[in-house]
């Protein structure tokens, strides 16, 4: 018998792939965008305008008793825009308030319209404080606030300007813990205010600066004394003219 070959089944090579291959995708590059730090405080009215612009530095100084029996003082203020959050209320009429919170303290600042005149005041200046261990440490205080008041007009200035100033000389506030009186001092510095605006830009109108109207006393005093001066001199002069006068008309007799 002869024997049988089984057929050999060619082998196949693998075709390779003609497919091509995809560039990775790059992600597009996220842009961010930085926000301007505010420049001032503002306030708005209803109707959207700008009512109040503000930028200013607080120092409040309280004194207290402490546990020790000693008298300590407590600081509070405002450095910069971001240490307090503005808001307001510029509702129709003679009275305009920008309000400064902290987590402890608020700051409150009333202008008054005088229409008549044709001026606005910083009329009375607010601070209230919270009382706690963070606020007052050690304290023997049994209130939980504390509520400060300067009630004599800071400023006055006509409409349509804005008021600056390097420093404003120390104001005394009094308030009450309780039954105890309390008092306390607030510096105001690097100022710039504005308030009863009546347009929508944030813009200052023309400045008066606190010195501008400002008149030392040793001014009027010298100015005084100056014309008291002229005064005597031309009297003297006067007196000795008449006295040669007569003297001649005594010789020509």
């Amino acid at each position: 018998t002869t024997p049988t070959t089984a057929p050999t089944t060619p082998t196949t090579t693998p075709v390779p792939s003609t497919t091509p291959t995809s560039p990775p995708t790059t992600s597009a590059p996220i842009s961010t965008t930085t926000v301007a730090p505010p420049k001032d405080w503002i306030v708005h009215g209803n109707d959207g305008t700008v009512c109040i612009i503000a930028n200013m530095k607080v120092k409040v100084t309280v004194p207290y008793n402490a546990t020790s029996g000693k008298m300590v003082n407590a600081p509070f203020g405002v450095e910069k825009l971001t240490d307090a959050a503005a808001s307001g209320d510029c509702s129709p009429g003679d009275v305009q308030v920008l309000k400064l919170t902290q987590q402890n303290v608020s700051y409150i600042f009333t202008f008054v319209q005088n229409k008549t005149a044709k001026t606005y005041a910083l009329g009375n200046v607010t601070v209230n404080i919270l009382v706690n261990n963070y606020t007052f440490p050690n304290n023997t205080m049994s209130v939980k606030n504390v509520s400060l008041i300067h009630v004599s007009p800071v400023f006055t200035l006509p409409l349509n300007n804005s008021y600056t100033c390097s420093e404003v000389d120390a104001l005394s506030f009094n308030g009450t813990a309780g039954t105890t009186t309390v008092k306390a001092t607030v510096n105001l510095s690097n100022i710039r205010v504005e308030a009863f605006g009546t347009g929508n830009t944030t813009t200052y109108s023309a400045p008066l600066d606190c010195t501008s109207g400002e008149t030392p006393d040793i001014v009027p005093i010298a100015v005084g004394l100056i014309l008291a001066g002229l005064v005597v001199i031309v009297l003297i002069a006067y007196l000795v003219g008449r006295r040669r006068a007569q003297a001649r008309g005594y010789l020509s007799m």
